[in-house]
């Protein structure tokens, strides 16, 4: 009987310290939990089939997919790029690589870089000059191609380039093979008309050679039929006397410009990314032109009987902003949100991974850090929408030093502020001791909105 309790008293110690054992990794476990919480099985399916976790939509510690192909230059002169959505054009001298690296447009996490304008095409075309022959849609980047998992530049081969090869044509290079994606037009002269062809004007004596692939583009200038050069030449110059005498309808430029926003994503059905307040935004959101990004407006009111200072911090050092408030002043304030996952607008302040946004405050010689203007995750957050919210949200400094959130559903308190009070300490003498030493803090009735200063 003594063994078999004691025997029971040991095992249930055991279970007490297995117990024990298991909170600090629980609790562990739903800190780092990150910020959001993706339904099971949510995959975001791109134009190639290549499907993408949920979870990367909102994850801004995760790195977008990059890739990485440089464009060889194997002919015998200088090649000349200026690409389309781009920030820069590049020059590649003959025998030489130029380096180029391209993010991801479908690989679902935010953009790190606040001012640099994201591209929205999955391809990167440009103009092509080499030796006076122009080409236009020269594509240099298609995240598209079959080969272009093979071109990240974590998990790929590190083989793979555009070559423009010295047989003109254009051939993109993996570790698998080679793949000619088509030829460049290049005219030849020295052959034509005794060697004097490259004399004539409009370079007509010269003519583009036969070609074993579709051109890589189009021709910037002329035709490459010569047979049809003659009328070309006639007929542009008629029709440039007539652009002359009446302008070119600018519907007909409109009609003929190519589209340059391509569909980005192609989702499942009932595909949500949830995020941590439990508000499920649909996939379809996710960096689709159409869809603005959720914003918010929540005014700071002023109701103490003195002047404050704000001055906002955030993870983003754009963000960061100082307001002065005086008595009985309000200051606007906006925030977009960064649970949705609509596209950012262009604007350098937008690019908050936060959700809240707090500041450092000031009253009277009262300092505070850590006060908190906005948070996504309050409850009443989704009241403050710009568009489609109650149009009454804001952040009141009450005369009484508390902090409240009022909306249209009614108040919250948040905390209160800590100002000290000197004028009853020592015989309403306090405020004249050096450093603050007759001035006390009163007492509160709820916890600081911050830690002071």
């Amino acid at each position: 009987m003594d063994k078999t309790s004691h025997a029971r008293k040991l095992h249930g110690a055991v279970v007490i310290l297995a117990v024990a054992a298991a909170i600090p990794s629980t609790v562990l476990a739903q800190v780092s939990a990150g910020r959001f919480e993706p339904s099971k099985d949510c995959v975001i399916t791109d134009d190639n089939g290549r499907e993408w976790p949920c979870s990367r939509a909102l994850d801004h510690t995760a790195n977008v997919t990059k890739f990485t192909c440089p464009v060889e230059n194997r002919l015998g002169a200088p090649i000349h790029f200026n690409c389309h959505d781009q920030v820069f054009d590049f020059d590649v001298g003959p025998g030489e690589a130029a380096a180029q690296v391209y993010d991801s447009i479908f690989d679902p996490p935010p953009p790190h870089y606040p001012f640099v304008v994201q591209r929205t095409s999955p391809k990167v075309s440009c103009e092509w000059k080499c030796a006076g022959n122009t080409m236009e849609d020269v594509v240099v980047w298609d995240e598209r191609w079959p080969e272009a998992w093979s071109c990240r530049e974590d998990g790929g081969d590190g083989h793979c380039r555009l070559v423009f090869e010295s047989n003109r044509e254009v051939v993109l290079v993996t570790r698998a093979g080679r793949r000619a994606l088509g030829d460049v037009a290049i005219k030849e002269c020295g052959n034509k008309w005794g060697g004097y062809a490259r004399w004539l004007p409009f370079v007509l004596g010269c003519t583009y050679p036969k070609h074993d692939h579709n051109y890589y583009g189009s021709i910037g200038w002329l035709v490459s039929d010569c047979r049809l050069r003659n009328a070309t030449i006639v007929a542009t110059a008629i029709a440039a006397t007539l652009l002359v005498l009446a302008p070119f309808p600018v519907a007909a430029i409109e009609k003929r410009r190519p589209e340059t926003q391509a569909t980005v994503h192609m989702r499942k059905e009932d595909c949500f990314i949830t995020d941590p307040s439990g508000r499920k935004w649909p996939c379809s959101r996710l960096y689709n032109p159409a869809e603005q990004r959720a914003a918010f407006h929540c005014p700071v009111e002023n109701r103490l009987s003195a002047q404050m200072n704000l001055y906002c911090e955030s993870d983003a050092d754009v963000y960061d902003m100082g307001y002065i408030l005086g008595p009985g002043g309000t200051e606007d304030m906006s925030y977009y949100s960064v649970y949705d996952p609509a596209p950012l607008p262009n604007s350098k302040e937008l690019y908050r991974t936060s959700p809240n946004v707090t500041c450092w405050w000031w009253c009277n010689g009262n300092t505070m850090n850590d006060v908190v203007v906005w948070n996504e995750q309050w409850p009443e957050a989704w009241s403050c929408r710009e568009d489609g919210g109650d149009g009454q949200c804001r952040l009141v400094f009450e005369s009484n030093k508390e902090v409240v959130l009022v909306t249209r559903t009614g108040r919250r308190v948040l905390g209160d502020i800590a100002i000290k009070e000197c004028s009853k300490n020592l015989g309403g003498y306090g405020g004249w001791l050096p450093f603050g030493l007759g001035c006390t803090y009163p007492k509160h009735d709820h916890e600081y909105y911050g830690t002071i200063g």
